[in-house]
């Protein structure tokens, strides 16, 4: 048989290592495609809205080649149903199209928001059941650029 495995104690760390996982992914993008990876795909983007100090509404997420992922939107309880939500997502959709974007992607929990983004022309792909948690599920969403 093959070599024996080598073992290498795993450490946490605070310092996410970009990099690394850039250096890595980047190796894969180029054998795969047999050409030099483009530059300029990959952001992120951190988005808010403030009362004047007070930090109200704030989205973040990142862009990876054409599609968006949204990985968190939060708007304060005291200010919901104001539709900050909503001026976010046509944000979001503004930007997307600026920068030449075709998805925008996210999840939302079955407590959450999803009629809030179906009525904004997302659409559902996928459902986990018991994720991540019992009794809970997730939506998996999708919105596609024209």
């Amino acid at each position: 048989g093959g070599s024996p495995m080598t073992h290498y104690p795993v450490e946490s760390t605070e310092l996410m290592p970009e990099d690394f996982y850039e250096r890595v992914f980047t190796h894969g993008y180029e054998t795969h495609f047999q050409h030099p990876k483009p530059e300029g795909l990959d952001q992120s983007f951190i988005w808010q809205m403030k009362d004047g100090e007070r930090l109200v509404a704030a989205m973040n997420g990142k862009i990876r080649h054409q599609a968006m992922k949204i990985e968190n939107l939060a708007i304060d309880p005291g200010y919901q149903g104001q539709r900050l939500g909503s001026q976010f997502i046509d944000y979001a959709k503004d930007y997307a199209r600026q920068v030449g974007v075709t998805s925008i992607l996210l999840t939302t929990r079955t407590y959450q928001a999803k009629d809030f983004y179906l009525k904004h022309g997302f659409e559902v792909y996928g459902f986990l059941e018991d994720v991540p948690m019992p009794g809970v599920g997730v939506y998996y969403m999708i919105y596609r650029l024209k």
